[in-house]
């Protein structure tokens, strides 16, 4: 289930990159699909969390619609404000710490 999360994550990125060619003028748009995808895969779980199908279908929407949330607002970003690469790397260094931190309290409260 998590390689087929990550496989979904790697489409969503590419697909996220197809979608923000094919409609530059509304990136909203591109971004608000992307959230609505996240949300079906959260509700899909939410809706019936013993079902393993549903758990399926959660990794592969969550996986797709994350995917390329944070470099389509990075990208967004940077066509509004002008910002340096350093600003750049410290908004990504930022985001997997979030992560780290999260998966590091996890992993602790969970044994």
């Amino acid at each position: 289930m998590t390689s087929f999360f990550w496989i979904s994550f790697t489409f969503g990125r590419f697909g996220s990159v197809l979608l923000e060619r094919w409609y530059p003028e509304d990136p909203f748009y591109v971004m608000a699909a992307q959230l609505v995808v996240l949300q079906l895969g959260w509700m899909s779980v939410l809706g019936n969390p013993s079902s393993e199908t549903a758990l399926w279908l959660a990794a592969m929407l969550v996986g797709g619609g994350v995917g390329g949330l944070f470099a389509g607002f990075i990208g967004q970003l940077s066509k509004r404000v002008h910002f340096s690469s350093f600003v750049g790397g410290c908004m990504g260094f930022g985001a997997m710490s979030g992560v780290a931190l999260w998966n590091t309290s996890a992993a602790s409260l969970g044994n």
